[in-house]
Order: C-alpha cells, then structure tokens, then sequence
C-alpha cells in the first residue's frame, strides 16, 4: 500500500453484533475504531467492480482506493499481473499469455466478423475511473491481443474510449461494435501499429477522424458504420495499404474523396454511404481499386459523370451510385463488369442512350435506373425504371 496511507485518519465502523443471555439473543450496535492501513487491506480483497460504491463510505475510504498501488493489489487478488519476468518455466505467466494471443489470433482468422464476448474485466475496463484504467492498462494488459464487443454495457450511460487504451501495444483486434462508446475517438487508439482488426460501428461516437489515422499501418479491417463522425475524410486514409474492408457509412462524413485511396489496392470492400460527401467520384481512385467486390457511394452529393474507369474493376459484383447529382451518361465500360450482380444509379440526373455492352452482363440481378432523366435502350434488357 501507498507509504501515506498510514496519515490518514481511523475510521470507525459501526456493525451489528448479537449477544445470548439467559438462553435470550439480544442484537446490539458495536462501533469499532479501524486504522487506516487495516482498513486498506480489508478492502482490497473487494471485487474491483465495487470501486464506485466503495469510494462512497467514507472520505478516508475515498482516499485509500484511489491510489496507484490499492488499484494494482485489489485487481490483481483476482487476476494474475502480466508484468511478469520471463522464466524457463514452461507454465510461466508471460508463456500462458502468449498461448491466449495466438488462440484469440487463429478465432480472429477463422472469422473476421465472429462475435467475442469480453471477458468481466475489459468490460471494467471501460466503466473504472482512470486511475484504474491506467493500471489495468499498463499491469495486466499488455500481452492482450483482443478486445470484443460490450453488449448490454453504456445503455445507462455513454462510455468512452480511454485515452490508455494507447498502452495496449500487442492488441491485434478491437470490437466495440454496438457498445454504447459515445465521445471523440482518442489519438492514442492510433498509436496501435499492430492493431489488424478495428470495428466501432453503431455507437455514438463524433467529431473527426484524425490524420493519425495513417500510422495504423497494419490495419486490414476498418468498421466506423452509423455513428456521429464528421468532417472531411484525411488524405492519411491512403496510408493504409493492408486495408481490405472500409466502412464510413451512416455518418456526417462532407468535403470530398480523397484520391490517395488510390493506394489502397487491396480494398475488396469500400462503403462510403449515406454521407454527405460531394465533388465528383476520383476517376483515378477508382480505377486502381482492382480488388473491389463492393463499392457503395450512395445516398451523398457526389456530382460529375460516372469515371468510365469503373470498367477496370473486373471483380465488382455491387455497384451502388444511387441518390446523388451524377449526370451524364452510363459508360460503355460498365458493360465489362461480367461479375456484376447489382448496379444501382438510381435518383440521379443521368440519362441518354444504355450501351449496347450492357446486354452482355449475364449475371447482372438487379439494375436500378429509376428517378433520372430519359434512358433510350435499343436491345431488349431488363431493368427498373
């Protein structure tokens, strides 16, 4: 315990005790006077989880708990520290760890988007005072590689993202879908270079997406759907080459998109909708995103003409422009997108004649040309309108 502990004052704790005479119990109020240190060790082997109401006995109670070395040794009654030395004992504490990461590492590979529920203490995690956080984050939490979702947490109230969740420097995958985190998203959480995995969609989370964004260089999964962000997109998006699934839908996202996404050669998925993102679609952004299966840009203010290299992406099997201000006509070039199974330009101001390349789409299921201005079509071909 703290060297000051001894300073404080005694506090006198007030219990029931019952007492037999003549065969008769009688209940009577005992008071009895506890020093500080004592009471430090009595309440260290509470549950962590009751620091909060433990914080409210009493001033002196108050003092003891929110100290550094109270914290350590009342978490650690009930889970080992990892700040351990390394030894050759085969059932050493840093090996056990090591163990966890790489089978919490293989569940991440068989499954990207499997749910994990978190264990009781990274949901505390969130809920303690910083204090707390700090040493969580720094004495036991350092091996950790994955952090999964808090359902049924922040419904009461809104939980942030902890500012120490920057010590965490072997976490590998962050899921805090759907778990009540409102707030800013802290520049420490960019600090994670090993982070691979990151999903903090359907929360309540605004402000920008810093440009510190580009130091998660490892990154490969990025999921900030429906929340409160706004805000340009940072050119430092493109830094991200690894990126493989990219999803800012259902925010207040506006300005317009950056061309450095042109690096991201890898993205099979790219979801930027229901934005309000304008200007015109990047010709040479998308054209270089060879890898695409799904590219979702609708329900923005996205304005100009449709980027004939759209044709490039040979692997496309969704196109969805619909609900923004294009105008111009559909190029021929989407007529070579022969995996393409649905295309949506609808609520648009396109229009003039659909090329004739476009009767070749074989496994095309849905095409949505509806709202625009007046389409010619000179074969037979199905679509909505």
């Amino acid at each position: 315990m703290d060297s000051d502990v001894g300073s404080l004052p005694s506090v006198k704790l007030r219990a029931q005790a019952f007492e037999e005479i003549d065969g008769i119990e009688y209940e009577r109020q005992v008071s009895i006077e506890v020093d500080a240190p004592l009471l430090a060790k009595l309440l260290s082997w509470s549950h962590p989880k009751q620091v909060h109401r433990l914080r409210l006995l009493c001033k002196t109670a108050n003092s003891i708990i929110m100290t550094r070395n109270f914290a350590r040794e009342c978490i650690s009654h009930f889970i080992p520290l990892a700040a351990t030395t390394k030894t050759s004992d085969s059932n050493s504490l840093t090996e056990q760890f090591d163990r966890i990461a790489v089978s919490n590492l293989a569940k991440t590979k068989r499954s990207s988007m499997s749910f994990q529920k978190p264990s009781e203490f990274e949901e505390l995690f969130f809920q303690w005072p910083p204090l707390y956080q700090h040493v969580f984050a720094l004495d036991f939490m350092p091996h950790y590689t994955s952090i999964g979702r808090l359902i049924g947490f922040g419904r009461r109230r809104a939980l942030v993202i902890p500012p120490f969740i920057g010590e965490l420097k072997s976490l590998v995958r962050l899921d805090l879908a759907m778990s009540g985190i409102a707030g800013l998203l802290p520049d420490e959480l960019m600090s994670l270079t090993t982070l691979e995995f990151l999903d903090l969609s359907r929360n309540r989370i605004c402000g920008g997406i810093s440009g510190k964004v580009g130091q998660l260089v490892n990154l490969k999964h990025l999921e900030l759907r429906d929340n409160e962000l706004e805000g340009g997109l940072p050119v430092e998006l493109g830094s991200l080459s690894k990126l493989r699934h990219l999803s800012l839908a259902e925010n207040r996202f506006s300005g317009s998109i950056p061309d450095t996404l042109c690096r991201c050669v890898q993205l099979v998925t790219l979801d930027l909708s229901r934005n309000m993102l304008s200007g015109p679609i990047p010709s040479s952004s998308m054209g270089s995103l060879v890898s695409l299966t799904h590219l979702l840009l609708n329900n923005n203010k996205l304005t100009g003409s449709i980027p004939p290299e759209l044709g490039l992406l040979s692997r496309l099997r969704t196109l969805n422009l619909g609900k923004n201000g294009l105008s111009g006509v559909i190029p021929g070039e989407i007529g070579a997108l022969q995996e393409l199974r649905h295309f949506l330009v609808n609520s648009n101001k396109l229009g003039g004649e659909i090329p004739a390349s476009m009767g070749g789409m074989d496994n095309l299921e849905q095409c949505n040309l509806g709202n625009n201005g007046q389409f010619t079509c000179l074969f037979e071909f199905e679509f909505a309108y």
